[in-house]
Protein backbone atom coordinates (compact mmCIF):
# COMPACT_ATOMS: atom_id res chain seq x y z
CA UNK A 1 0.00 0.00 0.00
CA UNK A 2 1.45 3.65 -1.32
CA UNK A 3 1.92 6.00 1.30
CA UNK A 4 -0.34 9.43 1.19
CA UNK A 5 1.28 12.28 -0.31
CA UNK A 6 1.27 15.58 3.06
CA UNK A 7 2.23 18.63 2.45
CA UNK A 8 2.32 20.42 5.96
CA UNK A 9 2.05 24.30 5.75
CA UNK A 10 4.18 26.16 8.28
CA UNK A 11 2.57 29.33 8.49
CA UNK A 12 3.60 30.93 12.47
CA UNK A 13 6.77 32.05 13.51
CA UNK A 14 8.81 29.70 14.92
CA UNK A 15 8.88 31.26 18.46
CA UNK A 16 6.19 32.39 20.71
CA UNK A 17 3.71 29.76 20.33
CA UNK A 18 4.30 25.62 20.14
CA UNK A 19 2.81 25.75 16.57
CA UNK A 20 6.07 25.16 14.60
CA UNK A 21 7.35 23.04 17.45
CA UNK A 22 4.43 20.41 17.51
CA UNK A 23 4.43 20.94 13.14
CA UNK A 24 7.63 19.52 13.12
CA UNK A 25 6.62 17.11 15.84
CA UNK A 26 4.34 16.04 13.15
CA UNK A 27 6.63 15.87 10.48
CA UNK A 28 9.02 14.04 12.18
CA UNK A 29 6.11 11.28 12.95
CA UNK A 30 5.03 10.66 8.97
CA UNK A 31 8.81 10.75 8.30
CA UNK A 32 9.35 7.50 10.64
CA UNK A 33 6.20 6.21 9.13
CA UNK A 34 7.72 6.61 5.81
CA UNK A 35 4.91 8.87 4.56
CA UNK A 36 5.49 11.09 1.55
CA UNK A 37 6.02 14.59 2.80
CA UNK A 38 6.87 17.92 1.28
CA UNK A 39 6.65 21.36 3.47
CA UNK A 40 5.29 25.16 2.29
CA UNK A 41 6.76 27.58 4.57
CA UNK A 42 4.96 31.06 4.15
CA UNK A 43 3.53 34.06 6.10
CA UNK A 44 5.25 34.04 9.18
CA UNK A 45 6.18 30.42 9.23
CA UNK A 46 9.26 31.71 6.62
CA UNK A 47 11.13 32.63 9.65
CA UNK A 48 11.80 29.17 10.58
CA UNK A 49 14.32 28.62 7.56
CA UNK A 50 16.18 32.14 8.42
CA UNK A 51 19.82 30.77 8.87
CA UNK A 52 21.16 31.69 12.50
CA UNK A 53 19.06 31.96 14.72
CA UNK A 54 20.25 32.75 17.97
CA UNK A 55 16.52 32.34 20.47
CA UNK A 56 18.83 31.32 23.74
CA UNK A 57 17.01 34.69 25.07
CA UNK A 58 13.65 32.50 25.09
CA UNK A 59 15.24 29.56 26.35
CA UNK A 60 14.61 27.94 22.89
CA UNK A 61 16.93 26.21 20.69
CA UNK A 62 17.57 27.35 17.17
CA UNK A 63 14.43 26.48 14.61
CA UNK A 64 16.87 26.77 11.52
CA UNK A 65 19.14 23.67 12.87
CA UNK A 66 15.90 21.48 13.18
CA UNK A 67 14.73 22.53 9.58
CA UNK A 68 18.04 21.50 8.43
CA UNK A 69 18.15 18.15 10.39
CA UNK A 70 14.56 17.66 8.58
CA UNK A 71 16.38 17.84 5.06
CA UNK A 72 19.15 15.91 6.04
CA UNK A 73 18.09 13.11 8.48
CA UNK A 74 14.74 12.56 7.17
CA UNK A 75 13.39 11.36 3.65
CA UNK A 76 11.43 14.69 2.89
CA UNK A 77 10.01 15.93 -0.40
CA UNK A 78 10.58 19.18 -0.86
CA UNK A 79 10.87 22.21 1.17
CA UNK A 80 9.05 24.88 -0.59
CA UNK A 81 9.35 28.66 0.38
CA UNK A 82 6.50 31.25 -0.88
CA UNK A 83 8.57 34.04 -2.47
CA UNK A 84 5.18 36.51 -1.63
CA UNK A 85 6.16 36.03 2.07
CA UNK A 86 9.86 36.84 1.79
CA UNK A 87 9.13 39.62 -0.20
CA UNK A 88 6.15 41.10 2.52
CA UNK A 89 8.74 40.50 5.27
CA UNK A 90 11.92 41.86 3.80
CA UNK A 91 13.85 38.82 3.30
CA UNK A 92 15.46 37.15 0.47
CA UNK A 93 16.65 33.39 -0.05
CA UNK A 94 20.33 34.38 0.34
CA UNK A 95 19.10 34.95 4.13
CA UNK A 96 17.72 31.61 4.53
CA UNK A 97 18.85 27.75 5.08
CA UNK A 98 19.97 26.04 1.47
CA UNK A 99 17.86 23.46 0.01
CA UNK A 100 14.46 25.25 -0.33
CA UNK A 101 12.77 25.32 -3.22
CA UNK A 102 10.99 28.88 -4.31
CA UNK A 103 7.22 29.18 -5.12
CA UNK A 104 5.15 32.09 -6.42
CA UNK A 105 1.70 32.60 -4.22
CA UNK A 106 -0.20 31.76 -7.78
CA UNK A 107 1.38 28.40 -7.95
CA UNK A 108 0.20 27.14 -4.58
CA UNK A 109 -2.99 25.96 -5.36
CA UNK A 110 -1.92 23.85 -7.80
CA UNK A 111 0.73 22.75 -5.32
CA UNK A 112 -2.17 21.82 -3.02
CA UNK A 113 -3.85 20.06 -5.41
CA UNK A 114 -0.88 17.75 -5.95
CA UNK A 115 -1.16 16.28 -2.13
CA UNK A 116 -4.18 14.07 -0.77
CA UNK A 117 -3.76 15.64 2.89
CA UNK A 118 -2.95 19.26 3.54
CA UNK A 119 -1.68 20.01 7.15
CA UNK A 120 -1.31 23.44 9.14
CA UNK A 121 0.61 25.07 11.44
Amino acid sequence: MRSKRILVLFRKAPYGSSYTAEGFRSVLGLAAFQADVSLVLMEDGVFWALAGQDPSALNMSPLDQALASLQSDCELGKIYVDRMSLQERGLSLAELIGGLEPVNRENLASLFADFEIVLSF
